[in-house]
């Protein structure tokens, strides 16, 4: 059901000019939750589970924004990209349970028309929620898009990736890896160096040695024969200086100039010298090549060449200090913000049990609805899972289906129930495993429940 009150940070005063902590600038409104209100036609409602934290937030705290989208006004809900999942829904394309991405807001709960969400599904085999928010949000698609579809990196290519420790860049830097180019990669603090995969060489842009060493570091790789730039100002100037010929340069960012104190570019007539090529992109106007990213992204991840990297902050009231530190470039990878957890605590209270069966110790747990149960489905988990691998699935399970009973467990030989059954001489087999999911059922007295489950509890079952 959904909740009572819903939570948002709405934006108080604008920051002092050029100032990167935005600790201050907000506001919690907790406010009753509108859902007694019909949804018009063409709506959909749910609630917010990841909030996206991106540079481009600083510049919407001004009156008069330089970006893509207007300012923020003050008393308005702080914008930004999240996941939800819809609880309620007056579109046919959308129903409760259903994953969406949009301009969610830094809020709890969300009422939109359909048409400003976008539907979204894991990749094949893929179980992290966050990647919606990330690998294959703006994010994702922007390292996608410059690498593969602008600069169509190989082999011959020798790139420089600046902000290589935040979302975007860290992506680049292993995508064009993965086409075969050689990387150099910048980043601010040399803490960020380990976190930064699949780069030749990193550059720590905060170090004077380094800075000075650049044009060096360039010349030994034969120069640069393309840019990913997500910096601007002086990261930017200096990688003109050493573009090859014919050079490639794109702008996914530039993150230098957010609170107001852009670094005049001295070296652009590098681009004029070197015939160079210069460009700047939105990466919406690219999203007929969405579909294909999602397939080559799932193909790195098999093969283990891109590991996505998340600074992940819980609870509403962290935004405000997740911006700040991805300002003050403090964060590495995407940062982003987890609102699972506070869902979690208000949708489903879990009950523990322990029971006994045959001299070997079961663990469990169950969350029943606060009226009658409609159906109960008992979740059995395969070889070597805790009964907490189905908690997220209960949780989307119960937004569209509030009436339902849940039972999670762990099985003899695995998480708590193994700990507790340590030293005994139990056989590990599927009849062991069916033992103790009819342990389960008789305890709870319920020999009709839905069960689903995974590898071989699905044989146990």
């Amino acid at each position: 059901m959904p909740a009572a009150t819903t939570s948002s940070l709405v934006l108080r005063e604008r920051p002092a000019r050029g100032s990167l902590d935005v600790s201050q600038c907000f506001e919690r409104v907790d406010s009753p939750s509108d859902s007694s209100k019909r949804l018009p036609p063409g709506h959909v409602a749910g609630k917010v589970r990841y909030i996206g934290i991106e540079p481009a937030q600083r510049n919407w705290l001004e009156s008069s924004s330089r970006s893509y989208l207007p300012g923020v006004k003050l008393g308005e809900v702080m914008r930004s990209r999240g996941v939800g999942v819809v609880t309620e829904s007056t579109c046919p394309e959308l129903v409760p349970g259903d994953l969406v991405e949009g301009l969610l807001g830094w809020q709890t709960h969300f009422r939109l028309p359909a048409k400003e969400v976008r539907k979204r599904s894991l990749l094949q085999g893929d179980h992290d929620e966050r990647h919606l928010i990330g690998l294959l949000s703006s994010t994702g698609m922007a390292a996608y898009v410059g690498t593969c579809v602008l600069l169509q990196l190989g082999e011959r290519d020798v790139v420089l990736v600046t902000g290589a420790g935040g979302g975007v860049g860290s992506l680049a830097v292993q995508m064009a890896a993965a086409r075969g180019a050689k990387v150099i990669a910048t980043t601010t603090k040399a803490g960020k160096k380990r976190h930064i995969a699949g780069a030749a060489h990193v550059i720590d842009w905060s170090s004077d040695e380094a800075r000075a060493g650049m044009q060096a570091t360039f010349r030994s790789f034969g120069g640069l024969s393309a840019v990913v730039d997500n910096v601007g100002g002086e990261v930017l100037d200096e990688a003109l200086l050493g573009l090859r010929p014919k050079a490639r340069v794109i702008l996914c960012g530039s993150s230098s100039t957010y609170g107001g104190h852009p670094t005049p570019l001295k070296n652009l007539f590098r681009v004029l010298e070197t015939s160079a090529s210069l460009q700047g992109f939105n990466v919406d106007d690219y999203e007929e090549h969405f579909s294909k990213a999602e397939h080559q992204m799932s193909e790195w991840l098999s093969r283990g060449q891109l590991k996505v990297s998340y600074d992940v902050r819980k609870g509403l009231n962290s935004c405000p200090e997740a911006l700040t530190r991805l300002l003050q470039r403090q964060t590495n990878g995407k940062a982003i913000v987890s609102l699972v957890d506070e869902q979690e605590a208000e949708g489903l209270q879990w009950q523990d049990d322990t029971i006994e069966a045959q001299g070997r110790s079961i663990c469990l747990q169950c969350c029943a609805p606060s009226g009658k149960a409609e159906r109960t489905i008992l979740f059995v988990c395969g070889t070597g899972f805790p009964k907490e691998l189905w908690k997220p699935v209960a949780q989307r399970v119960q937004a569209g289906a509030s009436s339902t009973k849940f039972i999670v467990f762990d099985m003899s030989l695995q998480g708590y129930s193994g700990l507790l059954n340590e030293g005994l001489d139990l056989p590990f087999s599927v009849d062991l495993f069916a033992r103790d999911i009819a342990a389960v059922l008789q305890h709870l007295d319920n020999t009709h429940a839905i069960v689903v489950a995974h590898s071989i509890g699905g044989a146990a079952a």
